[in-house]
């Protein structure tokens, strides 16, 4: 997905961050409830600052319900076009399956408008709406996109993760 994103001429030089990461064999973790079954991932928003430069934080920054936050003490904004190529560039990937997106509902519906209004395919934009939610017993995820794929057929046949040594 990076590196399909790196093809865009908006996101030429604009890293795609990751925030949380399941652990690679599942179990828990110290930050997250959620990030248990090793197919979870936390994505940290693109962000523009008020002339829309892109930034590069390298931590959770949250933009709240306006879309709008704080980075350093300067205004920063909710990057719709590039957080929306990135939706985007996850759904058509080929080698995973997302079941969900969480994000805060009014970011959901800022990047479904501009799907609309950039004339993305309706097919697209309504799997778009049918896997982003605001998570009902969480966060307001308003400071990342959470990803969940999909468990392989392979995982599902082989059951709950198993705690290793290099794994607790």
């Amino acid at each position: 997905v990076a590196s399909e994103l790196q093809q865009i001429p908006a996101h030429q030089g604009v890293p795609l961050r990751v925030g949380n990461l399941s652990l690679r064999r599942g179990g828990e973790m110290r930050w997250s409830h959620s990030h248990r079954a090793g197919r979870d991932v936390d994505l940290l928003l693109y962000l523009t600052d008020a002339d829309g430069t892109p930034l590069h934080p390298d931590e959770f920054v949250e933009v709240g319900r306006t879309g709008q936050g704080r980075y350093k003490r300067q205004p920063v904004f909710f990057d719709v076009p590039r957080n929306w190529h990135a939706v985007r560039a996850l759904l058509q990937d080929g080698h995973v399956q997302v079941q969900q997106l969480f994000l805060a509902e009014p970011l959901r519906l800022s990047l479904l408008a501009h799907a609309r209004a950039t004339g993305e395919p309706e097919w697209l934009i309504q799997r778009a709406r049918l896997v982003l939610s605001e998570p009902p017993h969480s966060g307001r995820h308003d400071d990342h996109l959470h990803v969940r794929l999909y468990c392989s057929r392979d995982d599902r046949l082989a059951g709950p993760p198993v705690e290793h040594e290099d794994n607790p």
